[in-house]
């Protein structure tokens, strides 16, 4: 999971916002972690790390420090994929800023474990979502990921033949919390309380 960015569009540090009743990097490790395909969560951070940090206490996550995070999200993908096992069978890759949902998971892994050589997207209504599983064989291609040629889309775009949609029913797939409007846009759609609340402790 990627939460190393300044979150400059957003005004306040996004791993730390309230989605549920704990903050949005708890509730993205608890909702992975309740995968059983899921064998470890990594958390990849930069700004705000010990922040961050303190709000996982107690879940099941590693956290990887990037210390170039500030020179794009590309820094981030490929020390995430530095980090995983060299014999991994598959590598979801999740930005802290799109909310997971269980349901879409669960069906985005069902298609994985059909295709397991694939890299599989979710698809709802005819848009194409996130987060997106890379299969093992490509961890070396995202440890060398760079922004100047567009990070994780040119691994996408070298093996298009391999690119696979998992359908679902859930809208989920489609958030992005770039900024505060789409942000309170989401909680009120999905009648998730207040965002002046504080959030429960991660664990």
């Amino acid at each position: 999971m990627l939460a190393a960015g300044r979150s400059e569009r957003f005004g306040s540090p996004k791993p730390l916002i309230r989605w549920g009743d704990v903050s949005l990097v708890a509730h993205q490790v608890r909702t992975l972690a309740a995968l059983d395909e899921v064998v470890e969560v990594l958390v990849v951070t930069g700004h705000g790390a010990d922040d961050v940090g303190a709000t996982l206490e107690g879940l099941p996550a590693r956290t990887v420090h990037n210390p170039d995070y500030a020179q794009g999200r590309a820094t981030s993908v490929a020390s995430a994929a530095r980090a995983v096992p060299e014999d991994c069978a598959g590598i979801l890759l999740v930005s802290v800023d799109q909310p997971l949902h269980a349901g879409a998971l669960a069906d985005l892994v069902a298609a994985w474990r059909a295709a397991p050589g694939d890299i599989v997207r979710p698809i709802y209504e005819g848009r194409h979502g996130h987060p997106v599983i890379f299969p093992g064989d490509l961890r070396d291609e995202l440890a060398a990921v760079d922004d100047a040629t567009e990070g994780p889309r040119a691994v996408v775009r070298r093996h298009a033949e391999r690119l696979r949609d998992a359908p679902t029913g859930y809208p989920h797939v489609l958030l992005n919390l770039n900024t505060r409007a789409a942000y309170d846009a989401a909680r009120a759609a999905f009648g998730l309380p207040d965002s002046d609340a504080p959030p429960a402790s991660g664990a």
